[in-house]
């Protein structure tokens, strides 16, 4: 469904011949659901998670300072963490 909307727009602005492929969010998350616990799991999903943690932290670099308000001002640390790769410090 996706992928047509997309289609019928770029053949209206006549660019269809300039894109050379379409991602659909049912692909991210057939790619993700694979990376992460499919086969291929252990060797891609510690470097996906590392680097979308790498650019989170280069796109919201004042996300360091949430450490304050979570920790001293609401005392969240004291939740008990995820299992979850994700949530590994660095």
């Amino acid at each position: 469904y996706e992928k047509e909307k997309i289609v019928a727009l770029c053949q209206k602005l006549g660019i269809l011949n300039k894109i050379q492929g379409i991602v659909t969010r049912g692909n991210l998350i057939d790619w993700y659901e694979q990376a992460l616990r499919g086969k291929y799991g252990k060797i891609l999903g510690i470097d996906l998670l590392q680097n979308l943690r790498e650019e989170f932290n280069n796109e919201f670099p004042y996300s360091k300072l949430f450490d304050i308000f979570y920790m001293r001002e609401r005392s969240y640390d004291g939740i008990q963490k995820s299992s979850s790769l994700f949530w590994l410090d660095d």
